[in-house]
């Protein structure tokens, strides 16, 4: 019997167990055929996948054209690495750590957030039972760990949760992250080409959700957020000096407790690095977020939050996604020139923005070429014609593909089987829901502005008094564009589907209605 562990030397014990593991998972998975025995395969899979990666390290890792073997020196050696990589970033970006008192005095009493709110039992249990029990394997404590020690004594966690809110400090400890090197391209020696992922304690995460929450809805309440901003995009890095950023946090009325608790939050972290089975000696991190911290995101925005004000005056308007930024000008010259500096900017017919391919006409003819082509590579099909059409033929070939059916086979059979809707209900869905969250304030404000009812353009009480009013339009683009082609979907659906309470409740009750009334 050949050990094939022998030319592997990433199999280890842990790596063999969790194969067979996976192995038995998939047997199992096989012979039941359930949603959760499937999921269960898939858990052991990937939790196998990721042992794989970071279980051994490449021989040898050049640093500074230096090749060194030793895995205690290299794990210490990518650690600087990471470190001097961030530093060297802010260096040159020109962004100084202020060092000056954070706590700040009294401004903008009438929106002010200074303190945090006790977090109550039944929130935070909700919080930690959310906690995939996969997480934290990388860290002394895990989710399983932290679940048990809620059931035997809730109020141990409680107690330190809410101390750490209403003194505004994070412990020390906590703040410690394990970076695992992974590498861009398979069997590369060089530091460069390779990327830290960062791991952070469970713990840590249960305390990040709670202020995540608070901050949220302080955000909210207080619309602090400018309009133009649409959302932000979760697991992403920051490698700014977002320290800086308390600074102009007095403006948003984040202050006392609440600024002196992010200030001991971004202040003194630490992080090893795990290579194999070495782990570095702790290295002060002096800028940015942990990478994978609940509120990375939610502190990006905030740091770009005063961007609009760059154009003011410039004749352009802008709008964002988190770190994805769009500026246009609106004009009814064809003949309009934009010039930034001394570039002219190129007119052109279609333009790719958030994933979706725009044309002048707003027809998104070649988006639907562009996903049906996507979609016909994966089941190796690409025979297509025109914009829906080209969807529903590649969703009807997926569809014969996973019932293993002929091309004869009815295509209401096979979305009711599978409990798919068409491409078309499927859009005609999405507009609806769309327009339950514009009417009944769960939109942003840009796109709640749009709602205008019918009495509240002419004060008649007509039997259409409720329906949204659809403007009129002198074009055909125009007469594409959700607040005219979506108000009139919208308008046809019945009044008790419109009034649900709740939008969950009205995802059941249109979804239910389109297919029944498209068969």
């Amino acid at each position: 019997m050949v050990n094939l562990a022998m030319d592997k030397p990433w199999i280890d014990k842990i790596v063999e167990e969790k194969s067979k593991e996976r192995d038995i998972a998939y047997k199992n998975a096989v012979h039941i055929n359930t949603d959760e025995s499937w999921n269960r395969y898939r858990i052991c899979r990937n939790d196998l996948i990721g042992d794989k990666k970071i279980s051994f390290g490449t021989k040898s890792i050049e640093f500074n054209n230096i090749l060194y073997t030793e895995p205690e020196i290299i794990a210490h050696k990518f650690n600087e690495f990471f470190i001097q990589s961030i530093e060297e970033i802010v260096e040159e970006i020109g962004i100084i750590a202020d060092d000056q008192n954070l706590i700040l005095n009294d401004m903008n009493a009438d929106r002010c957030f200074d303190k945090f709110q006790i977090v109550q039992h039944n929130d935070l249990e909700e919080i930690i039972n959310r906690l995939n029990n996969r997480k934290g394997s990388n860290n002394e404590i895990t989710a399983d760990i932290i679940k048990m020690v809620w059931k035997c004594d809730s109020r141990i966690i409680l107690d330190v949760i809410n101390k750490s809110l209403q003194e505004g400090e994070v412990p020390d400890e906590w703040k410690t992250s394990i970076i695992t090197p992974i590498p861009k391209v398979n069997g590369s020696i060089k530091a460069e080409e390779y990327r830290p992922i960062n791991t952070l304690p469970i713990h840590e995460k249960v305390l990040e959700q709670v202020v995540k929450s608070q901050l949220m809805k302080y955000i909210n309440k207080k619309e602090v957020l400018i309009k133009q901003q649409s959302g932000f995009r979760t697991g992403f890095s920051c490698e700014t000096a977002l320290q800086d950023t308390l600074i102009e946090w007095r403006k948003y009325g984040v202050k006392r407790t609440v600024l002196a608790w992010f200030d001991s939050y971004l202040n003194n972290r630490k992080q090893q690095v795990k290579y194999g089975k070495i782990i570095s000696e702790e290295l002060l991190v002096r800028y940015g977020v942990p990478q994978g911290s609940k509120l990375v995101p939610l502190l990006f925005i905030i740091y770009i939050n005063d961007v609009v004000q760059a154009l003011e005056g410039s004749g352009c308007s802008c709008k964002l996604f988190a770190d994805d930024m769009i500026l246009y000008v609106a004009s009814d010259d064809r003949r309009c020139v934009i010039r930034v500096e001394d570039n002219m900017i190129s007119e052109v017919e279609e333009h790719k923005y958030l994933g979706i391919i725009i044309d002048e006409n707003l027809s998104f003819g070649n988006h639907a070429w562009y996903m049906a082509k996507k979609v016909g590579k994966k089941i190796g099909f690409l025979n297509l014609k025109k914009k829906m059409d080209m969807i529903q033929k590649t969703q009807n070939r997926a569809m014969q593909s996973i019932l293993m059916v002929n091309m004869f086979t009815p295509i209401r059979t096979m979305l009711d089987v599978l409990g798919f809707m068409s491409g078309r209900e499927r859009m005609k869905y999405n507009i609806c829901v769309l327009v339950y969250k514009m009417k009944n304030g769960l939109a942003p404000e840009y796109l709640r502005s749009e709602i205008r009812t019918v009495s509240e353009r002419h004060g008649y009480n007509t039997r259409n008094k409720n329906d949204l009013e659809v403007r009129r339009t002198r074009t055909v683009t125009a007469g594409r564009t959700l607040v005219y082609e979506g108000f009139q979907v919208y308008n046809e659906l019945p009044r008790e589907i419109k009034n649900a309470r709740t939008i969950e409740i009205f995802k059941g009750l249109v979804k239910e209605y389109i297919k029944i009334n498209n068969r």
